[in-house]
């Protein structure tokens, strides 16, 4: 009676399963999205078993991608918590197995092989083994047998060997790479003996697996064959050694000529060993005219740890030549050991100028105070080599008094570095300190580099600076430096930062762009849809005011009023027109000429520009340029009365603007009125 009811129990429990997977099949069915993303979340883990892998792959298949997409989210989440166990291991992968008989869609056999590939085990190497004669199939089913990895997939591919084609064998030489085995090494080493691809894989994975017994292998194939990947198999090989066995393939490695890669890994090599024995063997390289073989030295030995690599280093300094011995005290002062900076201070007396400027240099990266002496002292009156990288060590400990909070020991080290210096490199350091701290004390020295072209925009800001900082207390002194920066600065950029200052100030400065000949008042019409310099467009044929054309994507345009606030008189484009790429703007202006004369007219533009005075073309550029003021110089005749400026603003991508000023045939700023 009692095996009856268990038997009934048992046909309940797998009715009640099925129906479950039927139902969850039908869900992930349903062309609603919604629905299956409903039945894919209502999946709890271990809610269903190896059986519900069959039906659920067969989804795989559908016709449409969203349905077979959500079939993949759905036939992970039933195999991931079936893997936690190894009993659910296996089942789930033979399931999956099973499944690759009936999935044809190729996206979906891939998904299915990726799910065996981390559900896989010992029961799936031989049904994997046997797809390999499937030209289709053996990609895929090599990356399983890959990840399932051991000695038992080594052993069956290795038999697999010897009956593949070239190409077949290459992929199963790959993947000989990544499992390895005891047995693995041997057979590869026959297959690097190959002259040819099928011999190249086989050495790219002698260097994955790392098996020091595959070196006579891997030195001869790269002795034979200066070839990038032979020489990354061997350093791959010697990179999974001891120390201890690693420093001589190294060394080992040093002595192959002519290749600087292979000297350089070697060299970087030799200092991972962290074998302080290995100095002699960094040593000679110190001297090599090449700077990467050079920079692995010098990188090896700053890494080789313990007292006596410092000592060796040291007493190397009695004999090595002067390039060498200037490189080691760069080496010892990175080493950063007890007394490296009494030698490297040493340097400074030594009686060739390049160890002493290397000692210098090291130390000017120091920030250590007590050199300021001497800092101050060889950028005064040292060598000419000696002088600029005194005044560099000068200008750091200036830094670190800024950085410190003493902005007066700052101000005074900035001055006289301004004083000491003969370059303008030093001059803009010193000049970009003073603008941080931003004293009137340093007016005076801006005094003399004005004019000064290689410094001009570092003294513009150390102006603009001291005048935003001072213009509450010193209103006046501010109110000076904004109007004369705004006239004269010769970076756009900063005379329209002073004209922000002085409106911050409440003065204006209409009378700024007037005075230097801009003109300041324009009716404008566009965007047009074009950027082909030579479209025409009513604009060009007559200017009517109320006239409305067609723009950019069928847009009514009409003239409208544009008065330029611009302390330069530069037209912005880019943020009037919409769209401001690859399209074309007009602007026209009325000028009232008190008598008839010969002028210029110089503009800028962003890109191409045409120019039309009373009609006549003037000017023509088919120009691609940022907009900078002055780009051309138009000489032109006016008329007594009124004049009128046509411009044609042809505009690719990147910025769109212009500026445009009437100038005497001598250059000086010409003002009229417009009579718009």
């Amino acid at each position: 009676m009692k095996s009856g009811v268990v038997a009934l129990s048992i046909v309940l429990i797998s009715a009640t399963a099925h129906a479950g997977i039927t139902e969850l099949v039908a869900a992930l069915s349903d062309p609603n999205g919604e629905a299956r993303l409903a039945a894919i979340e209502a999946i709890a883990p271990g809610q269903y078993g190896a059986d519900a892998i069959g039906p659920v792959a067969e989804l795989l298949n559908n016709a449409n991608p969203a349905i077979a997409g959500d079939a993949r989210v759905a036939l992970e989440r039933v195999v991931g918590p079936l893997t936690q166990e190894s009993s659910g291991k296996a089942a789930a992968s033979t399931a999956l197995l099973s499944a690759l008989s009936t999935v044809e869609n190729p996206a979906g056999r891939r998904w299915v092989y990726w799910l065996i590939s981390y559900a896989g085990g010992k029961e799936a190497v031989a049904p994997l083994v046997a797809l390999l004669d499937k030209d289709s199939e053996t990609s895929l089913a090599l990356f399983a047998l890959q990840s399932i990895g051991g000695q038992e997939v080594a052993d069956v591919l290795l038999a697999k060997l010897p009956e593949a084609n070239d190409e077949r064998r290459v992929a199963i030489i790959n993947v000989l790479g990544a499992v390895g085995g005891t047995s693995t090494v041997a057979a590869l080493a026959e297959e690097a003996k190959r002259d040819d691809p099928v011999g190249l894989a086989a050495i790219e994975a002698l260097g994955r697996i790392g098996a020091l017994e595959s070196e006579p292998v891997l030195w001869d194939r790269l002795t034979q064959h200066a070839e990038p990947k032979s020489l990354s198999a061997y350093l791959r090989m010697v990179e999974k050694q001891s120390n201890g066995d690693a420093l001589p393939l190294y060394q080992k490695l040093l002595t192959l000529k002519g290749d600087p890669k292979a000297r350089c890994a070697a060299l970087t090599g030799v200092g991972r060993t962290g074998d302080s024995n290995a100095v002699e063997t960094v040593l000679p390289y110190l001297a090599s005219e090449r700077s990467d073989v050079h920079g692995a030295a010098c990188s090896a030995l700053v890494a080789l740890p313990g007292e006596q690599v410092d000592a060796h280093l040291t007493k190397r300094l009695d004999d090595a030549a002067a390039p060498v011995r200037a490189t080691i005290l760069g080496v010892l002062a990175a080493r950063d050991s007890e007394g490296s900076r009494q030698t490297v201070e040493r340097g400074l007396q030594d009686p060739e100028a390049e160890v002493r400027s290397s000692a210098l240099s090291i130390l000017a990266e120091t920030g250590d105070k007590k050199y300021e002496p001497e800092f101050l002292r060889q950028a005064k009156s040292g060598e000419q080599t000696m002088r600029p990288i005194a005044l560099r060590g000068y200008l750091n400990l200036a830094d670190a008094a800024f950085a410190e909070g003493d902005a007066t020991q700052a101000l005074a080290m900035y001055h006289t570095a301004l004083e000491i210096a003969d370059q303008d490199a030093e001059r803009k350091r010193a000049l970009l300190g003073l603008a941080r701290i931003a004293s009137p004390d340093t007016l005076p020295y801006l005094e003399k580099l004005a004019g000064t072209e290689g410094v001009s925009e570092e003294v513009g800001l150390c102006a603009l600076a001291i005048a935003d900082k001072n213009r509450d207390t010193d209103p006046d002194m501010a109110r000076t430096i904004y109007r004369r920066m705004v006239v004269e600065s010769p970076i756009v950029l900063q005379a329209a930062r002073a004209g922000d200052g002085l409106r911050a100030m409440g003065d204006s400065v209409d009378d700024v762009p007037r005075n230097m000949g801009f003109i300041s008042r324009w009716k404008l019409i566009g965007p047009f849809p074009s950027s082909d310099f030579n479209a025409v467009f009513p604009p060009e044929s007559t200017y009517e005011p109320d006239a409305e054309y067609e723009g950019v994507e069928g847009a009514k345009l009409r003239w409208t009023d544009l008065v330029i606030d611009h302390v330069r008189g530069i037209v912005e484009l880019d943020r009037i027109l919409k769209p401001n790429e690859q399209v074309i703007a007009y602007a026209y202006t009325v000028l009232d000429v008190p008598q008839a004369m010969s002028a210029q007219l110089w503009l800028g533009s962003d890109d191409g520009v045409k120019v039309w005075v009373n009609g006549e073309v003037v000017h023509s550029n088919n120009a691609s340029r940022r907009v900078k003021i002055d780009n051309d110089k138009v000489p032109i005749n006016l008329v007594a009365g009124r004049n009128t400026i046509l411009l044609k603003i042809v505009q690719g991508g990147s910025g769109c603007g212009f500026c445009i000023r009437t100038m005497t045939a001598d250059g000086k700023p010409l003002v009229f009125p417009t009579a718009l």
